[in-house]
């Protein structure tokens, strides 16, 4: 892969993901990894060889087979942030933490 089609892909894949994080509070770094990040032969459903991101499995799909993208955010002030992400994404938790 030349430099220029790197930059490229990792052009493609921060505006990509940038709609992901539009979901949570202001983060200040993320880092994503796992098989949704990387196109993989044989994860994917589309047959026209694009390069986006795959649909995530919803609760009533098998999640076993669907490509997977885990995040790992830098933040200022954790406690801020997830009160903050708590209030906007209070699926994101365990029932045990609102007591």
């Amino acid at each position: 892969m030349t430099a220029r089609k790197a930059v490229g892909a990792v052009k493609a894949a921060a505006v990509q993901l940038s709609s992901v994080l539009q979901h949570f509070p202001p983060i200040q770094h993320a880092f994503a990894y796992g098989s949704g990040v990387k196109r993989q032969p044989g994860l994917y459903d589309n047959d026209d060889g694009s390069t986006s991101l795959p649909q995530t499995a919803t609760s009533s799909q098998d999640t076993s087979q669907a490509p997977m993208i885990d995040l790992i955010f830098a933040v200022d002030n954790a406690k801020e942030w997830h009160e903050q992400n708590l209030a906007k994404n209070p699926g994101h938790y365990s029932w045990l933490c609102r007591f």
